[in-house]
């Protein structure tokens, strides 16, 4: 009789043979979503760039990350009186953070075409954004009662999403006024964070810069900058009697209006109205030359500190309990970037996430001509801020509802 033939069977795989590479799959994916998220939120960051520079922009680089998103009509109540905010809202997720943008100083308020495309871009990301319409700011004044709107508008949306606070995003003066709404423990009950984007720290010093084209810096140095005829135009509406013969002052206001309105033709019309004195003054406010107008800028400083004091943040800021980034144009010539300087030596360091003062935007536009790293920059920032709205505080809410409360 033969032997009985012996057949060869594979080994059978121990399990601790079977853990080691299921241990090297889980090591490798690990490896291969860390290295990726870094790169996905930077590419949702390259997104929400180009979408703020161009409502057109589409593409590989403008399509990552970005939600598809509504927009509704909605007010709330601020003051004693109802204001008018709209809201932006992801149609595709059920769990998003929220901000508040709040428009700079502009007679569009929240149809500003720069905030719409903020606004959209933002809430693209993966947020509900509401932007209130602040009738002094939209109206060319920087009054205290936007503090307490900017806290009110906070509180709306909030109360909304059912979240314990949101987030707050100011463009020029109105990244002032948000500080100045976190640092009170009155106003800020309902505020997460801040991000104030070529805000001032003090209004007097702005003012002097106005009638100085001089940035002062908190090393003690200045620089020469030549400032936007905007910015007297603002501050001569305010107190247009200190510029102007009595007899001139309500035709003083009305064509600075129509100026700062951009309604060029009815300014010109108007200011035909005035004394042959008026008129030489106001001729050279609209041919955008306020050197006539510096000496009385400069003078009028301390006559009106205890109002400028009131819409500046600096003397506030040690309260600051919540995180803040601070960007800027290194060229706004608005608000010059030294603002952003003076805000972050005075707000805590602890709370202070982010400064970037960068050749890529403007006032509050993205810029020309900014160097590959400038750009690399900027991103980052954006990073830094989509970051900070994931980890503050909110909770899930059906959003198709966000705009009933």
């Amino acid at each position: 009789m033969s032997a009985p033939r012996l057949q060869a069977y594979p080994k059978a795989s121990t399990p601790k043979r079977t853990s080691r590479w299921l241990i090297v799959l889980l090591v490798v994916a690990t490896l291969v979503a860390i290295a990726w998220y870094p790169v996905y939120l930077h590419l949702r960051a390259v997104a929400v760039l180009l979408r703020i520079e161009s409502s057109e922009a589409h593409g590989f680089f403008a399509n990552r990350g970005i939600h598809p998103i509504k927009t509704e009509e909605s007010t709330f109540a601020a003051d004693n009186r109802g204001l008018r905010t709209r809201l932006y809202v992801p149609t595709d997720l059920k769990s998003v953070p929220a901000m508040v943008i709040v428009h700079g100083v502009h007679h569009l308020g929240y149809n500003e075409p720069r905030l719409v495309r903020f606004a959209k871009a933002i809430s693209g990301a993966g947020m509900v954004v509401s932007t209130p319409e602040l009738p002094e700011i939209a109206g060319y004044e920087i009054k205290p009662v936007s503090i307490e709107e900017i806290a009110a508008a906070a509180d709306d949306l909030a109360a909304r999403m059912h979240s314990p606070c949101v987030g707050v995003l100011g463009l020029s003066f109105a990244g002032g006024l948000a500080l100045s709404a976190a640092s009170d423990p009155a106003t800020s009950r309902h505020i997460c964070y801040v991000v104030a984007i070529g805000a001032h720290d003090d209004m007097s010093r702005v003012m002097k810069f106005f009638a100085t084209d001089r940035a002062e810096y908190p090393d003690g140095h200045s620089q020469s900058m030549p400032s936007h005829e905007y910015g007297a135009l603002v501050a001569i509406y305010a107190h247009p009697e200190e510029y102007f013969p009595a007899a001139d002052v309500p035709l003083a206001r009305e064509a600075i209006r129509q100026q700062l309105f951009e309604e060029i033709v009815n300014a010109k019309a108007t200011a035909a109205k005035m004394s042959p004195e008026g008129q030489a003054t106001m001729q050279m406010l609209l041919a955008q030359n306020h050197s006539v107008v510096n000496k009385i800028l400069l003078a009028n400083l301390d006559k009106h500190r205890d109002e400028a004091e009131q819409v500046s943040p600096g003397p506030e800021l040690y309260r600051l309990h919540v995180p803040v980034l601070l960007l800027h144009g290194a060229g706004d010539n608005v608000i010059p970037p030294s603002e952003t300087l003076w805000l972050a030596k005075d707000i805590p360091a602890q709370n202070l996430r982010a400064v970037l003062i960068s050749p890529a935007i403007s006032h509050v536009e993205v810029g020309k001509g900014a160097t590959l790293m400038d750009k690399f920059r900027l991103v980052h920032f954006i990073v830094v801020l989509l970051g900070e709205a994931k980890d503050a505080p909110y909770n899930t809410v059906e959003l198709q509802r966000v705009g009933g409360g």
